[in-house]
This record gives structure tokens, C-alpha cells and sequence, in this order.
């Protein structure tokens, strides 16, 4: 009597909101490590044209001020089926070195606080 018994309904339900949690949750890992498998440049790449012609894609280009300094940032395309909270972003000193680079610019509290807050990112068009 004291035993509570679980329905066939409940096991169902129970078993179906584990399988959807564990596939919501795999998801967002195997995008995770996709996106920063596909938008990490190797060490080869230290340059805008290296990176350009490594991805094979068109990039958002801007102009960038930071604190002064002018930096070229290039921001990569959102994935569609991932679930990036971001793109991928690349910063270049206006030599075209590479700096700096985020797979997923809305998880890197580092990058934005170094490159995008404090800078007039959100007052540029794209130059290329």
C-alpha cells in the first residue's frame, strides 16, 4: 500500500522528455564543437587573405575603432542548424595580421570585452 506505482503514461512521458533533453543538449554540444572545428583558423593562417581563401566564404568586413586604434574586424556567416549565440569573428591590425578570433562571438565574454564593448562596432558598415 505504501508503494506508488508508475503508469505506462508517465513512464512514456518521462522517457520521451529524457530522450528530448538529451538531444537538445547533444545538439548544442556537436554544433558547439562543429563551429569551432569549421571557424578556428589553423596556424597557418595569420592573414586576411589566408583566412578568406581557408574558409571559402564571403566575410562581413568593418573598420573598427578601439579605444583610438583601428583594427579591420571580420565577421564569419551564422550557421543555420547550429546554435551559435554568435558568428565567428576575426580581428586584424590594419596590416592585415591576424590578432585575435572567437568561433562564437555571443559565448566570449574575453573577446568582447577586449574588442567589441568600448569600440564603435555597432556604428559600422561593412567595407568589402
Amino acid at each position: 500500500m505504501g508503494k506508488s506505482k508508475i503508469g505506462k503514461i508517465e513512464m512514456g512521458l518521462m522517457f520521451a522528455t529524457l530522450v528530448l533533453i538529451i538531444f537538445v543538449v547533444g545538439r548544442a554540444f556537436i554544433s558547439s564543437l562543429y563551429l569551432s572545428y569549421r571557424f578556428t583558423p589553423d596556424e597557418s593562417v595569420t592573414t586576411y587573405d589566408q583566412l578568406e581563401k581557408s574558409l571559402g566564404i564571403v566575410l562581413d568586413t568593418r573598420q573598427l575603432q578601439v579605444r583610438g586604434v583601428a583594427y579591420i574586424l571580420v565577421i564569419g556567416p551564422m550557421v543555420e542548424w547550429a546554435a551559435p549565440s554568435g558568428p565567428p569573428m576575426y580581428l586584424f591590425a590594419i596590416d592585415g595580421r591576424l590578432l585575435d578570433f572567437t568561433p562564437d562571438v555571443g559565448e566570449d565574454q574575453r573577446f568582447n570585452e577586449k574588442w567589441i564593448f568600448g569600440s564603435d562596432f555597432y556604428n559600422q558598415r561593412s567595407v568589402r
